[in-house]
């Protein structure tokens, strides 16, 4: 047998039954069945509900974010401090671009350069927080100091990944002469604040706190440079030498000592 389950947004759905007694269901089980059709629907809308609201958080906040909003932390200034590498990435002369871009063709060079970024961000097990025009906010959360070299790595070798897609995707907008996606990328470790900031009735789930200030300046520094991928001295102590190139000592907006920063080989301008 079916029923027709009608949720109270006007949406129908459908349960269907099936028996394994001789001679199927008996009037008295229909007539039970009948009776807790209410029952059954308000079940099925719940868990359907819930289900659609993790899809939505997962695909506006990201999976740790939603989580924690399912579970009820939605208060402002709720949050708590956690160990991350922070990455900012942002795409160089888009302002131009845009200018003389059609709206389409605009549309179609953010949705290459996020996705690229993205994806390498994702299958390498970080939360993209936010996309801010053209520039993205991610953290590769760390569970314990024992997981700091490994999350730190992780989060590095997403960002050749993003670099190489990105080599590759250049190719191909070369060929149908659409404009390269140029973008900077930074990488710092520290601790953020990860919770709800904002208004009293609009909320933002996201990170705060001077390390991911550092991490902005030193993306700021890419373009000054003229280097697509820049990581700051805590990565560099996470990472074998090898890996890594020292790019030396560059002043940031309201630090008073020059930083040292480093860049990946083979990560070019």
């Amino acid at each position: 047998m079916a029923l027709p389950l009608l949720f109270t947004t006007g949406h129908v759905d459908a349960l269907s039954v099936v028996s394994d007694a001789p001679g199927g269901f008996s009037a008295i089980d229909l007539d039970r069945m009948f009776q807790l059709q209410f029952a059954f629907t308000r079940i099925v809308e719940t868990h359907s509900l819930r289900d659609m609201a993790e899809n939505l958080l997962d695909a506006y906040v990201g999976r740790a974010a939603g989580k924690r909003i399912l579970a009820g932390e939605v208060r402002r200034g709720e949050g708590q401090t956690i160990e991350a590498v922070i990455w900012y990435c942002d795409l160089r002369g888009f302002t131009r671009a845009s200018d003389r871009l059609s709206r389409d063709a605009v549309i179609a060079l953010l949705n290459d350069y996020f996705s690229a970024m993205g994806e390498a961000v994702t299958e390498a097990g970080g939360e993209i927080l936010k996309f801010m025009g053209d520039g993205m906010l991610a953290i590769f959360p760390i569970a314990q100091p024992a997981d700091r070299a490994e999350t730190v790595s992780r989060a590095v070798w997403a960002g050749a990944a993003a670099a190489e897609t990105i080599a590759a995707l250049n190719v191909a907008r070369q060929a149908a002469s659409e404009p390269d996606v140029r973008f900077g990328l930074a990488l710092h470790v520290g601790e953020v604040m990860f919770g709800n900031i904002g208004a009293s009735k609009r909320l933002d789930f996201t990170v705060i706190g001077p390390a991911v200030n550092y991490t902005a300046r030193l993306e700021r520094l890419c373009g000054q440079i003229n280097c697509r991928m820049i990581v700051s001295a805590a990565i560099a102590e996470q990472m074998p030498k090898e890996v890594l190139a020292p790019l030396g000592r560059h002043a940031l907006k309201d630090i008073d000592e020059p930083q040292l920063v480093f860049g990946l080989r083979g990560v070019s301008a």
